[in-house]
C-alpha cells in the first residue's frame, strides 16, 4: 500500500492526531465547513466528543504496552519525524482509531444521507496507521471496537443528546440554505407554504419551509 502514492499520502495525512486532520478529512464527505466561528454547535460536538475520544485508550495503552511494528521490525515508517514520540507509547489499541471511527459513527448522525462515505473514510482512517507502520491491525480492530461501544454509551448522556441535537439543526440550516430566505418572496398574510427556494411545499415536504413569512422545520 505504501507504493500507492495517494493512499501513502493518505496515511501521512492521517498521522497528525487532533480535530483539524478530522475536519479536513471528513467536511468535504459532509458537505459543510465545521469551524469554531461559522458552526458553533458542531465545532463544540466534535471538540467534546473528541477529549472523550483522547481519554479512553491511554489506561489500555498503559496496561499492555504493546511494542510497535517499526519498532520490531527495525523498519522506518511514512512519518519518520514521530518514531522517537512513539518508541515507548504502547500500541495497542490504536487511539488514531478510536477517535476517526467515532468521528465517522457521530457524523453519520449528522448528516445520514453521506453515512456510507463518513463510514469508509473512517475506516480508512485507521487502516492509515497500518499502511504508516505504527500499528498492527489488531490494534486498530481493538479501536474500532472500543470507539463503537464510546458512541453507544454516549446516547445515554443527556449533554451529548442535547449537544446532537443543535449541531443537527445548525447543519440543516447551513446546507438548506437559510440565506436564500430574503430572496424568496413569500405574500403577506399567505398562509401557504414555501420551500427555501420558493417552490410551493406539500403535506409531503420536509426540512425548512417558509409559512406566513416565517420559517418553519417540519421533521
Amino acid at each position: 500500500m505504501r507504493q500507492d502514492e495517494e493512499r501513502a499520502a493518505m496515511a501521512i495525512r492521517d498521522a497528525i492526531y487532533g480535530m483539524q486532520t478530522i475536519i479536513q478529512e471528513f467536511c468535504p464527505i459532509l458537505g459543510l465547513e465545521i469551524t469554531k466561528e461559522g458552526t458553533p454547535e458542531l465545532y463544540t460536538l466534535l471538540q467534546d466528543v473528541g477529549a472523550t475520544c483522547d481519554s479512553i485508550s491511554d489506561r489500555a495503552k498503559k496496561k499492555y504496552s504493546r511494542t510497535r511494528p517499526f519498532v520490531y521490525y527495525n523498519q522506518q515508517t511514512l512519518v519518520p519525524e514521530q518514531e522517537e514520540s512513539h518508541i515507548h507509547n504502547g500500541s495497542y489499541p490504536s487511539g488514531h482509531t478510536v477517535l476517526g471511527w467515532t468521528m465517522a459513527l457521530l457524523l453519520s448522525d449528522i448528516n445520514p444521507t453521506v453515512a456510507d462515505a463518513l463510514l469508509a473514510r473512517g475506516y480508512e482512517y485507521g487502516q492509515s496507521r497500518v499502511i504508516a507502520g505504527y500499528h498492527w491491525q489488531s490494534d486498530v480492530d481493538a479501536g474500532r471496537l472500543g470507539a463503537s461501544v464510546l458512541y453507544a454509551k454516549l446516547q445515554g448522556n443527556e449533554r451529548f443528546r442535547e449537544q446532537l441535537a443543535r449541531a443537527q439543526q445548525e447543519f440543516r440550516e447551513k446546507t438548506q440554505g437559510p440565506s436564500k430566505v430574503k430572496e424568496t418572496i413569500v405574500p403577506v398574510g399567505d398562509s401557504r407554504a414555501y420551500t427555501i427556494t420558493g417552490l410551493p411545499a406539500t403535506s409531503e415536504t420536509r426540512g425548512i419551509i417558509i409559512q406566513n413569512g416565517q420559517k418553519v422545520y417540519r421533521p
